[in-house]
């Protein structure tokens, strides 16, 4: 079995058919207004250049269906406070126990003297490589003050001496 490739010229012999045209004069085509093309008419009333308001239409059962919604969570929630599931505004707090109370600030006040105790290392490195980068940033700063210092006048004298060179938009022509 040969594999034949098929020859590129042989697409190029098959002639195309020609795109088709209409050979025909031109002429005017004229179209009479029919009835959807009347000329619209203005309104007996002018529109008025205020915000039509929406009409509302409001169903009574909807406005019966909202009152009674709120009339039964009014109740559901008198029926809550009246047991005491909800708590009064201003009821008094309960009593507390003053023995709990210093209890509780004994604890606290160890915690606070355990935790006074331990070194603060952290911080105290932390303080360090501040000071420390912040020595290197001035350092960076006064060297660059003292090169901006030389290169000022080294640049004006440059600019003096060694004129820009100008160039015009014909690259040709060169203007010293």
């Amino acid at each position: 079995m040969a594999d034949k490739t098929p020859d590129p010229a042989e697409g190029a012999r098959s002639p195309k058919r020609p795109a088709p045209t209409i050979d025909l004069p031109a002429s005017e085509v004229k179209r009479e207004p029919g009835p959807e093309a009347a000329p619209e008419q203005p309104d007996a009333e002018p529109a008025s250049k205020s915000w039509p308001w929406p009409r509302i239409d409001l169903d009574w059962r909807m406005l019966a269906a909202g009152f009674a919604g709120a009339a039964l969570m009014t109740g559901a929630l008198a029926v809550l406070w009246l047991t005491g599931l909800i708590p009064g505004r201003y009821d008094v707090a309960p009593a507390v126990d003053s023995a709990s109370i210093s209890a509780l600030n004994e604890r606290v006040g160890k915690v606070e003297s355990a935790t006074a105790k331990i070194p603060n290392e952290a911080g105290d490195n932390a303080m360090r490589s501040m000071g420390v980068a912040l020595t290197a940033l001035n350092k960076r700063n006064d060297e660059v003050a003292a090169s901006a210092r030389i290169m000022v006048p080294v640049s004006i004298v440059l600019f003096i001496i060694i004129p820009p060179k100008r160039f015009s938009n014909n690259a040709d022509s060169f203007q010293p």
